[in-house]
């Protein structure tokens, strides 16, 4: 029913930048996800309905090295909860295997009990704490890892 892809086209940005204005209380800018599209070392995955390939889901991924990470990972509010965040994180971890990162790394709010629940759930571990990490509202980011294997 749902299908996770590379999006290499910048014709999702308008319904990404809608999607992350009602989901996230300090959203990126038009101008920012446009950068992300246009920068080598960026993937961005989506999630769309194989029938009428509605955007419900995204997330924009950083290459740099050995290492992945997450910068955004956003599933729509009315599809929450039906295993489509499970499966964009699966397919970001076997993407990374494939690909021989050794580690994913990523930020989260510790307020958001859900997303924690789902990294946690896919063996992501605590690493340090950022103080004040995000804005809007001001808190700190919990910083996860996954190795992936032995360096």
């Amino acid at each position: 029913m749902y299908d996770i892809k590379i999006i290499e086209k910048e014709k999702y940005i308008d319904v990404i930048y809608k999607l992350e204005n009602k989901i996230f209380t300090d959203p990126w800018t038009k101008k920012m996800m446009k950068n992300e599209f246009n920068n080598k070392l960026t993937l961005v995955l989506g999630i769309l309905n194989k029938k009428n390939k509605e955007l419900v889901g995204y997330s924009f991924l950083f290459t740099i090295y050995d290492e992945l990470h997450i910068n955004n990972f956003a599933v729509k509010k009315n599809h929450r909860r039906s295993g489509l965040g499970e499966k964009l994180l699966k397919y970001i971890i076997d993407y990374s295997k494939e690909n021989n990162y050794t580690r994913i790394m990523l930020e989260v709010r510790p307020s958001n009990t859900a997303a924690v629940k789902l990294y946690r759930k896919f063996e992501f571990k605590e690493l340090i704490i950022r103080k004040d990490y995000y804005i809007n509202p001001k808190e700190d980011a919990v910083v996860m890892i996954k190795e992936l294997k032995e360096i």
